[in-house]
């Protein structure tokens, strides 16, 4: 008996010994996969019943990716990815609050490298609140809008659009999480899939929860089964994307699916409107397609198609007297003196995207805002 529990015991120790020497080698090696899975919000994001998700309060870790990034990731009390700003308005500053997905966020970038912090640091008498947030949608940025960042009384708001957000406003379906979108009803912006039912795959035991966020072994464990059950689910027949009518490019969704264009550009209006109300600024950022910044192999969707996409953006925002801000032409000149402005394995803006657009943005909404600050 006494063998037995001797045994019994070294192989605990062996086992645990393992385990920490596994944790220590994932630790030295960094696998860029493991740094934040992108299937895996618990991190820096959590579940919103209104929203879907949102940045963690609090949050704190770095986000890498070998040879490409390694950055620092904090969120604020408030859930930005920003220091700490007061609702109360600083007195003699105008402010600006600027929405967006990752390319707001600063997927890759340090938080004083995305494009609002450059903003800030370009006309000094702003201040800037990065409420970005990771795979957002206009319809979350909306929400958001109404629920809290008109709390922070901006002067003006800044809207980045991707071109995917034409398909994802019609989609409450997203990965981890699901998320709200509006339809429209006879011209009129109908909510739906609010409250968002939290999937049972994002409920996680509070030790489970620990170790998601302390351990890069456990997160590979999670990867594999994840990998493994996706392989599972193709060789099943089964869709481990979105629904069929809901894939292909923005193009698709703009000539197959008149109701992306229809519901963003009611989208678009509705945040206008809502900003106006507060006596705010609405203008838009555009964010080109990775093929029309640098054409060739690997850049998505085919030219044509993005410029398709972007056209229709510009009209709407034409249409609805909308100020667009369009870093097209200074990203694309960056790329053919030979530098680069987004990282090589992955279509997110670098600290020179970031740059080259909040510079053309602080030449722009200068020029726009009120001088006296916030609307009469």
């Amino acid at each position: 008996m006494k063998g037995l529990l001797l045994r019994a015991a070294a192989l605990l120790l062996g086992s645990a010994a393992a385990v920490v020497l596994g944790e220590l080698a994932l630790r030295f090696l960094r696998p860029p996969v493991l740094a934040v899975p992108a299937s895996d919000y618990a991190e820096f994001f959590a579940f919103d019943p209104e929203l879907g998700w949102a940045n963690r309060p609090g949050g704190h870790g770095r986000m890498f990716s070998r040879g490409e990034f390694d950055t620092e990731v904090r969120i604020n009390a408030r859930g930005l990815r920003d220091r700490d700003i007061p609702y109360a308005r600083t007195p003699g500053t105008r402010r600006v609050l600027c929405l967006g997905d990752s390319f707001t966020w600063g997927l890759g970038v340090e938080a004083e490298e995305t494009w609002p912090k450059v903003l800030e640091r370009t006309l000094p008498e702003l201040e800037t609140l990065n409420a970005g947030v990771n795979g957002w949608t206009t319809s979350q940025e909306l929400l958001w809008l109404r629920r809290e960042g008109l709390k922070y009384r901006p002067d003006a708001v800044v809207l980045a659009f991707c071109l995917n957000d034409f398909r994802e406003n019609l989609d409450g379906r997203a990965g981890l999480y699901e998320r709200p979108f509006f339809v429209l009803h006879g011209g009129t912006l109908v909510l739906r899939n609010v409250p968002v039912v939290q999937p049972d795959r994002a409920r996680r035991r509070p030790a489970a929860a620990w170790l998601t966020n302390h351990s890069i072994l456990f997160r590979l464990a999670m990867f594999g089964r994840e990998w493994l059950r996706a392989g599972s689910s193709r060789k099943a027949g089964e869709s481990t994307d979105r629904p069929p009518e809901r894939r292909g490019g923005p193009a698709d969704q703009l000539s197959g699916d008149p109701p992306a264009r229809l519901v963003t550009e009611a989208l678009l209006a509705e945040t206008a409107r809502t900003c106006d109300e507060a006596r705010a600024l609405f203008a838009v950022l555009l964010i080109p397609g990775r093929s029309q910044v640098r054409p060739g192999p690997g850049g998505g969707l085919s030219t044509p198609a993005a410029e398709a996409a972007y056209e229709t953006v510009r009209e709407i925002c034409r249409r609805h007297g909308i100020p667009a801000i369009d870093p097209l032409d200074p990203l694309r000149a960056a790329e053919e003196r030979g530098d680069p402005v987004s990282f090589r394995g992955d279509l997110h803006w670098n600290a020179r995207g970031q740059r080259l657009a909040g510079e053309l943005l602080a030449e722009r909404l200068g020029a726009l805002l009120p001088a006296g600050g916030r609307r009469p």
